[in-house]
């Protein structure tokens, strides 16, 4: 056992003073790494989002004009409907992960929505209530994060016209992984086809996004 006076002995009024500064230090040091985090996976769902976009126009182009195509398809994982064709595939996963029923990266999840009958939106788990006639009109591309406040907060909502809003997502109850994903009809106005928005998604203030 060392001396009391060793000057090697390490006293317990010495240890107690750097648990305190490490742990002052992580006071900031962990929420700018959050922050950082988050501000990382909301640039890669923005990006994710007009990769579907571009895919979302070659996909059309291959099919005449006459339907988009569910994210499954665009990945190249169907055909689900007949007369589509996945190959060769439209998008390239690049990190793109399948969660039934949606597609996971980077802390976000990703679906795409086409109009549907009676003017509900339908996924890829459930096209066969697709409205045919509408599929090739519009798209809405959602993402949203996987768990809002850590892994990302912003949802984003990406239509066939290029235009990409987002929603700050500070509501009571946010958007968040799959116990409350955002509906599928968030930048719904005139022709409603992807069905009517809920009172209060109308009253939420969506921003639109320009830089990449």
């Amino acid at each position: 056992m060392p001396h009391p006076r060793d000057p090697r002995s390490i006293s317990v009024v010495e240890i107690a003073i750097v648990l305190a500064i490490m742990a002052t230090l992580s006071l900031f040091a962990i929420p700018a790494f959050q922050s950082r985090r988050i501000l990382e996976n909301e640039g890669s769902a923005r990006r994710t989002l007009r990769d579907i976009a571009a895919a979302q126009r070659t996909f059309a182009s291959s099919h005449s004009g006459t339907t988009y195509g569910f994210l499954s398809e665009l990945l190249g994982e169907g055909p689900l409907r007949r007369g589509v064709s996945v190959r060769p595939k439209a998008l390239v996963a690049a990190g793109m992960k399948p969660q039934p029923p949606y597609y996971g990266k980077d802390g976000y999840l990703f679906a795409v929505y086409l109009p549907g009958r009676g003017a509900t939106s339908v996924s890829h788990d459930s096209w066969s209530n697709l409205a045919s006639e509408s599929a090739g009109r519009d798209f809405l591309a959602v993402a949203w994060p996987v768990n809002a406040g850590y892994s990302g907060q912003s949802v984003y909502v990406m239509d066939a016209a290029g235009r990409m809003m987002e929603f700050r997502n500070q509501q009571a109850t946010p958007w968040s992984g799959f116990h409350n994903p955002p509906p599928p009809c968030l930048l719904e106005e005139k022709e409603r086809l992807f069905g009517v928005r809920p009172l209060y998604v109308r009253a939420l203030k969506p921003e639109p996004v320009d830089a990449p």
